[in-house]
């Protein structure tokens, strides 16, 4: 069981409930019991994993000028990697530049949606799951993409929140939505804590998901980035449209 203990199993019900038939016989002993979660504890995993990963690379020679750490995500199949791109990196990816000049050159090369703020250009921070993401990770990609459940476990059914159950096995819109606001909502969580990053003066850290258009890029920046910042970055510089 994790330090969070969020592989309790809550509203178990009914594990030995008897039928009867219209003699009122035995009938059948029916075991019903579905994997239950609390939204609160599945977002602290979230918060503690993401935390420890950022703390681990702040120690890395590579912590210098940082203006990015994203988020890169695929909500086709729960997939959360975490990037980052320095001042110096940037200038080393510039050479590289020219060679894909046509792709963006109608924004500029310091474009949102361009180099700069590209996301593929960014570096990997190395991040590796704990038991309780792992386990909530593992059941929203069995239940999006269909495929075999590949988890030690069994996946969670219903998930818990403000009082409310949601069966996430039938409620995928639900499902997604949740695991969206547990990237979200800690990533501002974190904004607000020293984890030892060198920022440049612009840093900024938000979530992308994959084959976003533009303007959801920009949608999704600004969840996580305050209207000012927002404006020094990209409108003050003219970076957007």
């Amino acid at each position: 069981m994790g330090i969070f203990d969020i592989f309790k199993k809550k509203d178990t019900k009914a594990s030995n409930s008897i039928n009867f038939n219209n003699n009122g016989t035995e009938n059948e002993i029916e075991h019903s019991e579905k994997e239950t979660v609390d939204y609160d504890l599945v977002s602290k995993s979230f918060y503690n994993n993401f935390k420890e990963a950022i703390l681990k690379f702040s120690k890395n020679e590579d912590n210098k000028q940082v203006y990015a750490i994203v988020f890169d995500c695929d909500n086709d199949n729960g997939q959360v990697c975490i990037r980052y791109a320095n001042e110096k990196f940037f200038e080393e990816f510039m050479g590289d530049y020219d060679k894909y000049k046509s792709m963006f050159e109608k924004y500029g090369k310091y474009n949102l949606v361009a180099y700069k703020y590209s996301t593929g250009n960014f570096k990997f921070i190395d991040f590796e799951e704990n038991d309780e993401m792992k386990r909530f990770d593992d059941t929203y990609y069995y239940y999006v993409t269909e495929d075999k459940y590949y988890g030690d476990d069994k996946p969670y059914e219903i998930i818990i929140e403000n009082g409310k159950n949601t069966n996430i096995k039938n409620d995928l819109a639900t499902l997604q939505n949740m695991w969206e606001r547990l990237i979200i909502e800690n990533i501002n969580k974190l904004l607000k804590e020293d984890l030892g990053i060198d920022k440049t003066d612009d840093f900024i850290m938000f979530m992308v998901l994959h084959d976003q258009s533009d303007n959801d890029i920009k949608e999704y920046i600004k969840k996580t980035v305050d209207d000012d910042t927002y404006q020094k970055v990209f409108i003050n510089n003219k970076l957007v449209k």
